[in-house]
């Protein structure tokens, strides 16, 4: 059983500790896509990449 809930928690608070560490936006698009809020992780993924992430490097990170 995956534990979304408990796991957005967390990235929430890695966000508010660091707010520019771009896998915690990553890390959040991946479970908000597991959870069908594609949009809200497109928002997300678009936070990362204006953090310096490169778009091919997300998609990399996404697959696996």
């Amino acid at each position: 059983m995956k534990k979304y809930q408990e796991a957005m928690v967390d990235v929430q608070k890695a966000i508010t500790l660091d707010p520019k560490f771009a896998i915690s936006y990553i890390t959040k698009a991946k479970i908000l896509f597991e959870t069908n809020k594609a949009a809200e992780a497109c928002t997300s993924l678009n936070k990362a990449v204006e953090l310096g992430y490169e778009k091919g490097f997300i998609y990399d990170l996404l697959k696996k």
